[in-house]
């Protein structure tokens, strides 16, 4: 079977996700490319950011909509793959183009986050595929009851691990001495809430010294998080290690207790899963249909309203003052995240693939080429005109309100 991937292969979550994801449809049979388009796409290429080799730019010269859109769908036709598989949440244009491949090329859209605009244009696009991939209850649930997707074209995957990578940590260490909580990820507030850090870890340190941070990851807000840090009376408590590769994360994973996760909006969060695997007690944002589908409270780890600095204090100072509880729930996060293995999922993405391949069902006749412009809703929308500060807080605001509603 010949797949076609649908992204440019630079660092990011969605390009991670396809390496994961490779080598088991890679043992299934399966060929796997990607594609993508533009001139900012080959830029990136070209530059050495590019890290999986396998696949090609077209229309490398240009950003026009129309060229990239003509030369996407040549190429695609020219491959004549068995499926194209598309994130939702990636370039516009690339996403846009599944709604002019002929039906007979059979297509299948992931959802990989939770966001207005990545719903937006999975609705854009809905009628174009033969199949929907949600990675949580809370986006398939959201699809269902807010942008009319047809229950029997929805599929849940969760993201795998390599679970066995994180399996080699002894729990039976010593509880003694301070207790080692991690901070994991791309380091952007709007959606990873890194600003809240320092908030929570001073209040933490009002009642006691007994514990290190280490913050992991790179991002836009990597220097303002440092500066606050700065300015705090425990910055020598606080380690900054830049990005980790992914083939370091189960050793950094290891050396660390407490995952400490203030997120503020996600779709199914690796960096959650994989901190658990390796028996790091998850402190996380309550997140309905996502980390609460992850997380049991009490069991695996903890869980507190988005945002809530004093309840995620609670809890740590909980885990601080209960070593013997803390290596029970170390071992219970381990136990629960066994399912997230990338086998499972590469099974689940092979029978789905065959699935679409036997029964690719009806959908929605390819648009002319000759009329090309994106969907309404792969535009920006009329909220992007506020200031970044306001669609942080309706952002925080929506989650709260989801909060109180559990997802089944």
């Amino acid at each position: 079977m010949r797949i076609i991937n649908l992204l440019t292969p630079f660092r990011s979550g969605i390009y991670q996700f396809h390496c994961n994801l490779l080598p088991g449809l890679v043992e299934r049979g399966c060929s796997v490319t990607w594609l993508s388009s533009g001139s900012s796409h080959a830029h990136l290429v070209a530059a050495g950011d590019a890290v999986f080799g396998d696949g090609e730019v077209v229309a490398p010269d240009t950003d026009d909509i129309v060229v990239r859109t003509r030369a996407l769908v040549e190429r695609v036709s020219e491959i004549s793959p068995d499926v194209v598989i598309c994130p939702a949440l990636g370039d516009p244009v690339e996403l846009n183009a599944i709604r002019y491949l002929s039906a007979a090329i059979h297509r299948i859209l992931i959802l990989h986050a939770t966001s207005l605009a990545t719903y937006r244009g999975a609705r854009a696009v809905r009628d174009h595929v033969n199949a929907t991939v949600a990675i949580c209850p809370r986006i398939e649930q959201d699809l269902i009851s807010s942008y009319k997707f047809q229950p029997d074209k929805l599929h849940l995957i969760p993201h795998g691990i390599d679970t066995a990578a994180y399996a080699s940590r002894a729990l039976s260490d010593s509880m003694n001495g301070h207790v080692r909580i991690l901070s994991h990820g791309r380091v952007v507030d709007d959606q990873k809430g890194i600003f809240w850090l320092p908030k929570i870890l001073s209040e933490l340190a009002r009642h006691t010294d007994k514990w290190e941070c280490t913050i992991s990851g790179d991002g836009p807000d990597l220097a303002e998080l440092k500066r606050r840090f700065a300015q705090t009376r425990f910055s020598d408590r606080i380690n900054f290690t830049g990005w980790t590769a992914p083939e370091d994360v189960p050793k950094l994973m290891s050396q660390h207790d407490v995952f400490l996760f203030p997120t503020k909006y996600e779709g199914n969060p690796i960096a959650l899963i994989e901190a658990m695997a390796s028996g790091c007690v998850p402190v996380a944002s309550r997140l309905p249909g996502v980390t609460d589908w992850i997380i049991e409270d009490g069991v695996s780890g903890f869980q507190f309203p988005v945002g809530e600095i004093q309840s995620a204090v609670r809890h740590l100072l909980w885990l601080l003052s209960n070593r013997p509880q803390l290596g029970t729930l170390r071992l219970q996060a381990r136990e629960s995240v066994s399912k997230y293995s990338l086998d499972r999922m590469a099974e689940q993405y092979y029978r789905l693939l065959c699935e679409v391949q036997s029964r690719p069902g009806q959908i929605r006749p390819a648009e002319h080429l000759d009329k090309c412009e994106l969907a309404e809703g792969l535009r920006p929308a009329w909220w992007y005109r506020f200031p970044d500060p306001i669609k942080a807080r309706l952002r925080l605001l929506r989650e709260r309100v989801r909060t109180s509603v559990r997802v089944p």
